[in-house]
């Protein structure tokens, strides 16, 4: 007599087959996890921070509002919002540090020649110091 019930066998190999096909799937997302998250990660960061970093110009004008009397409750103003990437800051003053220290050894050098545009005005002007330039642009930022 054939009968349609599985047999233990059967249902053995079901289960490894699916496993295996599960386990499959489970590599396949696994390995694509990887890829974005550690191969393809500078490639994400520059544009995530593309999204989140930069410039967004908002120019609507609303116009001021008054009491009944005429006196002004609330007017609009100019915002300005300022971000920093400590990392890319610590890297930019470093890098300006090595220019400065370059600059300063070919003056003692006798070998630094200025680079001038058309209006004879110096192109390559440094601040005496990183330092001088982190503060001035700090003085600079605060006044405003």
């Amino acid at each position: 007599m054939i009968s349609n019930v599985p047999s233990k066998a059967m249902k053995f190999r079901s289960k490894i087959i699916m496993t295996g096909v599960f386990s499959l799937l489970f590599a396949a997302v696994a390995v694509n996890f990887f890829k974005l998250s550690v191969i393809d990660n500078e490639k994400y960061q520059a544009m995530a921070n593309e999204m989140h970093f930069g410039s967004i110009k908002i120019s609507a004008h609303r116009g001021s509002i008054y009491d009944a009397e005429g006196t002004p409750l609330a007017k609009s103003a100019s915002v300005y919002k300022i971000y920093l990437d400590p990392k890319r800051f610590k890297e930019e003053m470093l890098s300006l540090q090595s220019r400065i220290d370059r600059q300063t050894e070919q003056k003692k050098n006798g070998t630094y020649s200025p680079v001038f545009d058309d209006d004879g005005k110096q192109l390559d002007l440094l601040p005496s110091s990183a330092a001088a330039f982190r503060q001035d642009a700090a003085n600079l930022l605060a006044s405003k």
